[in-house]
């Protein structure tokens, strides 16, 4: 704000006044704020809930083995390619 007052750009002005504007709208949400309260207090279930170890273990085994057989192809893709390349070379 100080260095828009000390300014002599032609939009000093009109920067100075949204400036204003925004502090005082600024200062009255600041005003309207009200002290909050707890209303409830987090506590644990007596049941569990959520995702079993069971289904994620089953998950993980998925589609650990799914991305093996991905790498597998995709290191006899690579290999492929290298070989290709070297009868080029050569």
């Amino acid at each position: 704000m100080e260095a828009v007052e000390q300014s002599t750009s032609e939009m000093a002005g009109e920067l100075i006044a949204s400036y204003t504007e925004r502090l005082a709208e600024i200062q009255q949400s600041l005003a309207q704020l009200s002290e909050g309260e707890v209303v409830q207090v987090a506590v644990q279930g007596l049941e569990q809930s959520g995702t079993g170890r069971s289904i994620i273990m089953g998950l993980a085994l998925v589609l650990g083995s799914m991305l093996a057989v991905i790498a597998a192809f995709f290191s006899h893709f690579v290999a492929l390619v290298r070989d290709s390349l070297l009868e080029d070379v050569s």
